[in-house]
């Protein structure tokens, strides 16, 4: 047995057993979780209430106003059958993005790649909790793809309506304007502009106010699954620090990528990662929006060990994390740190002379 067959093995043997247990995990929750709160906020818009109250003590929706339209639709569905439904047309979209990816990046994308983005976390998060990430990738990736074919304005349309969905996502279209993609940010911009303003004809201005009450009454932040600085901090029990830190982390980036002017791919791929880091909420499903990243380039050792921890089942992290404060820290880093290392990546190859997206021929054996 040749070694990188035997370094491809060591691999993907934790991954297989981590995607079984994510499998295992995922198969179905009772309460529906977070696609229950969608189709009670979709109820409640629907008859005139209040599509985020949170007096009643279950988990509220934070999605903006424009989720809405989709959720009242959802709301006049039997939720059970819907939920099951959702998760097979997440699952499905999910392998179509994988689809695109292998066509994008026909040599960098491996069976082992494949198998790696089938062993994540994020997607079994996802389907388990009815969320909607997988949609959110998809707009990702379309404007990833729109950007390498060099569709600017269809790439600032998908940008826009990115960040209208979650508006934390504005700082990629603001990378993009530092690094000179003027047309591409400003396109983004517009089509936010757009998408944000659209509720306020369905729903009046009020809308947006109870939206930012239940916004600030959120008090999940400390939860291990949080990938964010705001997590990380919130967890140590100084909450302040981690506001504190992911504005300095935006500010940085912001000179980083004004004095570096990269591709419209690199800057893209640090909006994202920053986005997340920076963001209150960035819970492990959001990890599968670091696709486009992973199948662009090459694996270094940093890559590889963070592919390793976004595949660790959050099955394992919940439990841990319940045990004690000190065991929520610890169990709370293993995300954490998975996305530090990618930005932790991506700085390195922008600060290097060589390109470290590679088109035609991946050069790592582990990824292979």
């Amino acid at each position: 047995m040749t070694q990188p067959v035997l370094r491809r093995i060591i691999f993907l043997l934790p991954m297989l057993i981590f995607a079984a247990v994510n499998m295992v995990g995922s198969y179905y929750s009772e309460n529906l979780l977070d696609f229950n709160s969608f189709v009670r906020s979709g109820q409640a818009a629907l008859h005139g209430g209040n599509p985020y109250d949170t007096s009643t003590g279950e988990t509220t929706n934070l999605n903006p106003p424009l989720t809405l339209y989709v959720f009242q639709f959802l709301a006049e569905l039997d939720p059970r059958t819907t939920y099951q439904i959702w998760r097979l047309i997440t699952f499905s979209l999910y392998i179509l993005v994988l689809i695109l990816l292998k066509r994008a990046y026909p040599q960098l994308t491996t069976p082992v790649r494949l198998v790696w983005a089938l062993c994540m976390t994020g997607i079994w998060y996802t389907l388990l909790m009815g969320q909607f990430y997988v949609l959110l990738l998809l707009l990702c990736v379309g404007a990833w793809l729109s950007l390498k074919s060099n569709k600017s304005v269809l790439a600032g349309v998908l940008i826009g309506l990115l960040a209208a969905i979650k508006p934390n996502f504005l700082v990629w279209p603001v990378l993009m304007l530092l690094s000179n993609s003027w047309m591409v940010a400003a396109v983004a911009f517009l089509s936010f502009a757009f998408f944000t303003i659209l509720p306020l004809a369905g729903y009046g201005p009020l809308i947006y106010y109870q939206w930012f009450d239940a916004l600030l009454a959120n008090k999940a932040a400390p939860l291990a699954t949080n990938m964010s600085l705001y997590g990380f901090a919130s967890r140590l029990g100084i909450p302040d620090l981690g506001v504190v830190l992911a504005a300095l982390l935006l500010i940085v980036i912001a000179l980083f990528i004004y004095i570096r002017r990269p591709t419209d791919l690199e800057a893209s791929g640090v909006g994202i990662v920053v986005t997340l880091l920076a963001s209150p909420l960035a819970w492990v499903g959001y990890a599968v929006l670091l696709l486009p990243i992973f199948f662009s380039r090459r694996w270094s050792g940093v890559l590889v060990i963070s592919a390793i921890l976004l595949c660790v089942p959050s099955i394992f992290v919940f439990p841990i994390a319940k045990q004690s404060n000190l065991f929520q820290i610890v169990a709370g880093m293993i995300y954490f740190i998975a996305l530090v290392l990618v930005l932790v990546e991506l700085a390195r190859s922008l600060l290097s002379t060589s390109n470290s997206y590679y088109p035609q021929e991946d050069l790592q054996p582990l990824a292979k």
